[in-house]
């Protein structure tokens, strides 16, 4: 099951596979092209080593296993990897440069005004995780 690298859309996955008998066959996969197109509480994405540890503990309590389909969620800053918009990626390299992390520079940067990903942003993200599903 290919999943959101957002901690809310993991834990709907996980909630999903739940009940189902053979769930530890199953293995969830991060792709990080997969995402929101709006921020908010529910959808800030975290940093690598939280969602590293979020990842250890709920495989660890649930037996379902996760792994990552892009090695970029390795890297703290994964999020400006898979932006498309330049002014949203420009505001959070500021914000990122005053020494705030990921998610408290996705927090202090009012996204939602500057419309975070438009339908192009989403067609062109869509368009390279085809293409990462032939190749």
């Amino acid at each position: 099951m290919i999943v959101s690298p957002q901690i809310r859309t993991i834990q709907t996955a996980i909630s999903l596979l739940g009940s189902y008998p053979n769930k530890s066959q199953f293995t969830l996969r991060l792709e990080p092209l997969i995402k929101e197109i709006t921020f908010d509480a529910a959808t800030t994405p975290v940093d690598a080593k939280t969602l590293k540890d979020f990842i250890t503990l709920t495989t660890k309590e649930t037996g379902i296993k996760i792994e990552y389909g892009n090695p970029i969620l390795n890297k703290d800053n994964w999020l400006l990897d898979v932006l498309t918009k330049k002014e949203c990626i420009k505001m959070l390299r500021e914000e990122l440069d005053k020494g705030r992390s990921l998610c408290e520079a996705v927090k202090s940067v009012n996204l939602k005004q500057i419309e975070v990903e438009g339908d192009q942003g989403a067609d062109d993200r869509l368009t390279l995780f085809r293409q990462k599903l032939i190749d």
